[in-house]
């Protein structure tokens, strides 16, 4: 469940806030991202949709930042087999039409390449804390139910971005992250804002 996605994610930010006293000149931010998300797994076929990031960071030095987001990778529809639940299998194999919707907290270390004070380049990597909702669809008899579960992990993420400073203490960013659920992986290619106080 989400919950237990929020007790890994807060065990990763307890870790990050050891280490942020110990820079005295650390630079704090909040961040918002929205883009399109393309999930993919094996032997399925999934609709692409919007998603969203929220998070808070800091910048230690100039080159590395730690960030927690809470992420949204959107509401997908899906027909396949491989990562749908086993009751579902069970009654009518593949071919079963279900919504996924993956929700989950980010913890990740950012590290930038700086050629200017405006431009900033930086990739990231980290770990996804994520919990799926599968709402599906089976068959029983001549009678079609509808059926809901939740599954939940902890898996990698990383990306490659880019912000540029738009003056004062506002960038906008471009950034491609990737994001893996258990047997899903999630492409998004996002836009956003960052406030640094």
């Amino acid at each position: 469940m989400l919950f237990k996605a929020l007790a890994t994610a807060s065990k990763a930010l307890g870790a990050a806030l050891i280490v942020l006293p110990l820079s005295a000149n650390a630079d704090f931010y909040i961040d918002g991202d929205l883009g399109y998300a393309t999930p993919e797994a094996d032997e399925i076929r999934a609709s692409s949709g919007p998603g969203y990031s929220v998070g808070i960071g800091s910048e230690l030095t100039s080159w590395l930042a730690l960030e927690l987001d809470y992420v949204g990778l959107g509401n997908f529809s899906v027909t396949g087999a491989d990562v749908l639940p086993d009751d579902a299998l069970n009654v009518i194999g593949i071919g079963v039409a279900s919504d996924f919707t993956i929700t989950g907290f980010s913890a990740s270390m950012l590290l930038s390449w700086r050629p200017n004070r405006w431009d900033n380049f930086y990739a990231r990597a980290g770990y996804f804390a994520w919990s799926n909702e599968i709402e599906y669809r089976v068959r029983r008899g001549a009678i079609d139910i509808d059926e809901s579960t939740s599954i939940d992990g902890q898996d990698p993420m990383f990306g490659l971005g880019y912000a540029y400073l738009l003056g004062g203490s506002m960038e906008s960013s471009i950034e491609y992250n990737r994001y893996y659920a258990g047997d899903v992986s999630v492409d998004i290619i996002a836009v956003g804002l960052n406030y640094h106080f």
